[in-house]
Formats: C-alpha cells, structure tokens, sequence
C-alpha cells in the first residue's frame, strides 16, 4: 500500500513539474515574440476560429516589435482590410501590458 502512494504521488508530482515546465516554456516564448504571443491566445480573441498565420501578420509583429524596443519610433501600417492590422492593435497593447510588463505604456490607434 505505501509503495503504491509513493508511486501515485510521484507521478502526480512528475505531472506537476511538467506542467510547469510547459508554463514556463509558454510564458519566455510569450515574452520573447508578439508573434508567439498571438498564436498562443488566439482561442481568446476569436473562440472557434483556428489560428491562420502568414508572412504579413509576422512582419507586422516584427516592426510592432522593434517599437517595443525603442528601435523604431514612427510606423504606418497600410494593408487590405481583413489583414488584422486592428485586431493585431489589441494583442501588442496586451502583450506590454503583459509579458513585457511596461504598464505605463498608453497607445493611439487610429
């Protein structure tokens, strides 16, 4: 009977550890990419819709970025519409706010 619990609590604290594990490893790919970041909560935005990604939607991710870093300070932005650029607006503020954690960050999006 005790070999058994050992074994259950083992496996229930190997499970544990890699579940977080898993968080971590979400949390620094989050941190680290905008990207990442909206494949990963996409489900929350747009529940039922799969996540479709394309080169322009990484590129703008990428120059979103560099604003981020401070390497870039001025940005337009002119795609078709349906290209998320607006809804790609919702995610960056949330990412800062976020995983960057820069909460003093305020945004105009027109």
């Amino acid at each position: 009977m005790v070999l058994n619990s050992s074994i259950d609590d083992y496996a229930h604290l190997l499970a544990q550890a890699g579940s977080e594990l898993e968080d971590q490893l979400v949390r620094e790919m989050c941190e680290g990419s905008l990207y990442d970041f909206v494949k990963e909560f996409w489900y929350v935005v747009e529940p039922g819709r799969p996540f479709v990604g394309n080169w322009h939607l990484e590129w703008m991710c990428n120059e979103l970025e560099a604003i981020t870093a401070g390497d870039t300070t001025h940005l337009l932005m002119n795609v078709p519409p349906g290209a998320m650029k607006s809804l790609l607006m919702v995610f960056w503020t949330a990412w800062e706010w976020g995983p960057k954690n820069l909460l003093t960050m305020r945004y105009l999006c027109a």
